[in-house]
């Protein structure tokens, strides 16, 4: 459960109630709801952004926002930033290094996830010039690779 209360108000708004859901190792699980229903406090409440209060919750068995979790989930929200001077590829190759890998397949893998997205041909491209689609592909890529 989640309640938010309002600003200079005493009225207080319940934005998660009830909710239940097991996701199983290699399954997909697509989160869908009409607006108010609850969609962005849940995730927030999964990635550890914010805190339920009540109720239990884990993510792969670790308390929402553990870095053990973080490590093998992905979570890409609707508005998002990156390096506007990197390329694509060096984006890419600045997460992998930053995440720790080992590098799985280096460049040829880099250059895989990057024509998986449709982004082959814009390689020497900085992301300050993709387009918002181009810049969400990107963004996909970086789940990808993870």
């Amino acid at each position: 459960a989640k309640t938010y209360e309002r600003f200079f108000s005493e009225e207080r708004v319940e934005a998660l109630r009830y909710i239940s859901f097991e996701v199983e190792q290699g399954e997909v699980c697509a989160f869908l709801g009409p607006n108010g229903a609850g969609k962005t406090t849940s995730i927030g409440i999964l990635m550890g952004f914010l805190f339920a209060d009540a109720g239990e919750v884990q993510v792969l068995g670790y308390e929402p926002g553990d870095i053990r979790a973080k490590r093998r989930i992905g979570f890409l929200p609707e508005n998002f930033a990156f390096y506007k001077h990197l390329t694509g590829p060096g984006l890419l190759r600045f997460h992998i290094a930053l995440s720790g890998s080992d590098g799985r397949g280096g460049e040829e893998r880099v250059r895989e996830l990057i024509a998986l997205v449709g982004l082959e041909g814009r390689e020497d491209l900085k992301v300050g010039k993709y387009s918002r689609g181009m810049v969400q592909r990107l963004g996909l890529v970086l789940l990808c690779y993870k």
